[in-house]
């Protein structure tokens, strides 16, 4: 788990961030930057619908990728995270379907392998670089990026330039 956080620290440079953000191979997409349950509330209307909050870090400077880590690793149990990963990854891969993104040019398997590289990498980022939290708090966020790199195999060879909008 160190040598991926060590990769991705290594390629968070100007030069890695805009090969990334140049190649074709990258998705670019609207993303909430901040996506975790405390932002989200259900309308007083009654009809059950939610509604996103907190907009501060939204922007289309990330790939989607970033949203879905970030609500799931970010808001789960290991345990419970196991259980729902792949439901919720697929029903986050149709939300976008729905809400207009092109399945040719972003395929399920694209959104799987940046949910991978480009989503932990961001998640990395975030929680360790950007966050001004209490060491308690590092502690527990190590044990989910272990976690997270036993459950998909993840190497550092794999791991690409985190792109995420705190520059």
């Amino acid at each position: 788990m160190l040598e991926c956080i060590d990769a991705i620290f290594a390629k968070y440079n100007w030069e890695d961030m805009q090969a990334t953000l140049n190649s074709p191979d990258y998705f670019w997409g609207l993303t909430h930057g901040d996506f975790h349950p405390g932002q989200l509330m259900f309308k007083t209307d009654g009809s059950g619908e939610l509604v996103l909050l907190d907009w501060e870090y939204s922007g289309i400077h990330g790939n989607p990728s970033l949203d879905i880590v970030t609500y799931i690793w970010g808001s789960m149990s290991l345990d419970d995270l196991a259980l729902v990963e792949n439901e919720m990854i697929e029903t986050y891969y149709l939300a976008l379907i729905d809400g207009g993104v092109r399945q040719m040019e972003y395929p399920y398997e694209k959104l799987y392998s940046d949910y991978r590289t480009f989503g932990f990498g961001q998640f990395v980022l975030r929680n360790l670089l950007l966050s001004k939290a209490p060491d308690v708090y590092f502690t527990g966020m190590l044990d989910r990026f272990t976690a997270f790199v036993n459950m998909h195999g993840l190497t550092p060879e794999e791991m690409v330039s985190p792109v995420y909008g705190y520059f």
